[in-house]
């Protein structure tokens, strides 16, 4: 873990089932520790940190088509009216 004296706070969203585990296995004051040494080891065990071009990010992207369950134009357009998938 790299140790560096500048923090920036960041705000994010996660599953309820990730910050169900984060509050059940994490101390309360240890949270941001645990939360950067795992995202600084999964960025640099899967090279999350070097930018990537638009188009890699686009392979990305679609290469979870196969993984995601299908939905027809109908449901894709009610659940963008609802304003989720």
């Amino acid at each position: 873990m790299i140790n560096c004296m500048s923090t920036k706070r960041l705000t994010v969203s996660l599953p309820s089932y990730l910050y169900d585990m984060i509050k059940r296995e994490v101390p309360e004051r240890q949270i941001s520790g645990v939360v950067t040494c795992m995202l600084e080891e999964g960025m640099y065990a899967k090279k999350c940190y070097v930018k990537e071009s638009k188009v890699r990010a686009v392979d990305r992207f679609l290469s979870w088509r196969g993984k995601l369950p299908k939905k027809t134009a109908k449901q894709i357009t009610e659940a963008i009216r609802k304003g989720r998938m």
